[in-house]
């Protein structure tokens, strides 16, 4: 069987990088699994024909080859991993930093877009594998047989092996930890010239026809910087108590840091209101004209809760105001 051009295959762990690797692995014609995981070098190998891999943060230049990507749910990804660990201790040292490090793999992943690429839904797999031959081996003809022969073959890790990968790749469980944690740091923000030039910097993309200029309260509300690179700061969130019970968030991000920072700069902040705060329930506002805001928000995971229907004005038009909310007990669920 002669593979005769190279290919990719790359999705989350648990995705069958491994099986696929397997699937497409004959004598001489190897498909090599988790060569960039352990490698800074990605030039291409000769001799070598395929790569499956579950790391796409030093990913190398995909050219024209066919790059095949195996999308899975994050929740199963990170389900399929806890459950790998068959210690108490495991889990519960491992656990929050996996399922931190694995939303770094997410986003980087959704971040490549190769010339010549086929995502696959993880549960579509079996069902379109005479799709996927034929995408990445088109020079080879598609071989029921073998194909038929080989499928079933799928390559179990034992736990301690998983385990022992991640702490040889990482060096600790700090260093994985770190890797996502330390990206921001949060700090309430005591300077009143500070929370103004944030203001000033969001105020005509966020205020209403006819608003007057917020001035902001630093010792009844919290402001909430986000900062990079120790003393870079990126933006802040406005929190301030309705009741015992209930606080209310608004974000003021600098555009230059949106795409990048603003999943993780909201759940470390939502991390930092349970440290201290005794919020029960978090809500935050949007008008319906912010359909950005909206998808963030609910990517988050925050659920709607209600409608406040033609309540703001915004270039000469009333909208709609959505509310949005999260206890204190989905937000730990969502950390």
């Amino acid at each position: 069987m002669d593979f005769s051009m190279t290919f990719f295959i790359l999705g989350m762990p648990r995705s069958r990088t491994l099986w696929f690797s397997k699937l497409f692995t004959d004598d001489g014609f190897p498909c090599i699994h988790e060569h960039f995981s352990r490698h800074k070098e990605t030039n291409l190998i000769p001799g070598v024909y395929g790569y499956s891999d579950t790391n796409p943060l030093t990913s190398p230049d995909y050219g024209d080859y066919p790059v095949l990507i195996i999308e899975r749910d994050f929740d199963q990804v990170c389900d399929s991993i806890f459950n790998a660990f068959d210690k108490p201790r495991a889990i519960t040292d491992w656990k929050r930093c996996i399922k931190g490090y694995m939303r770094v793999y997410k986003d980087e992943l959704s971040k490549i877009r190769p010339k010549n690429c086929l995502r696959i839904k993880f549960e579509d797999i079996n069902n379109r594998l005479i799709e996927i031959w034929k995408f990445l081996l088109p020079d080879v003809p598609y071989d029921e047989k073998y194909l038929s022969a080989r499928k079933e073959r799928i390559i179990k890790t034992e736990n301690r092996d998983l385990e022992s990968s991640l702490i040889e790749t990482f060096g600790s469980i700090e260093n994985l930890s770190s890797l996502y944690d330390s990206k921001i740091e949060i700090h309430r923000i005591t300077d009143y010239a500070v929370v103004q030039f944030l203001i000033n910097e969001c105020w005509d993309e966020i205020s209403e026809d006819g608003a007057t200029y917020y001035m902001p309260d630093i010792v009844k509300e919290y402001w909430v910087g986000m900062y990079i690179n120790e003393d870079e700061l990126i933006g802040c969130y406005r929190l301030h108590q309705i009741n015992l019970a209930t606080w209310q968030g608004h974000a003021f991000m600098l555009k230059g840091y949106r795409k990048e920072y603003s999943k993780l700069g909201c759940r470390k902040t939502l991390q930092w209101l349970l440290d201290n705060t005794d919020c029960q329930k978090l809500i935050a506002t949007v008008p319906m004209m912010y359909e950005n805001v909206m998808k963030f928000l609910e990517g988050i995971g925050f659920h709607t809760e209600g409608v406040n229907r033609q309540s703001y004005t915004k270039r000469g038009k009333l909208w709609d105001v959505v509310q949005y909310g999260l206890t204190r007990e989905e937000i730990e669920e969502l950390l």
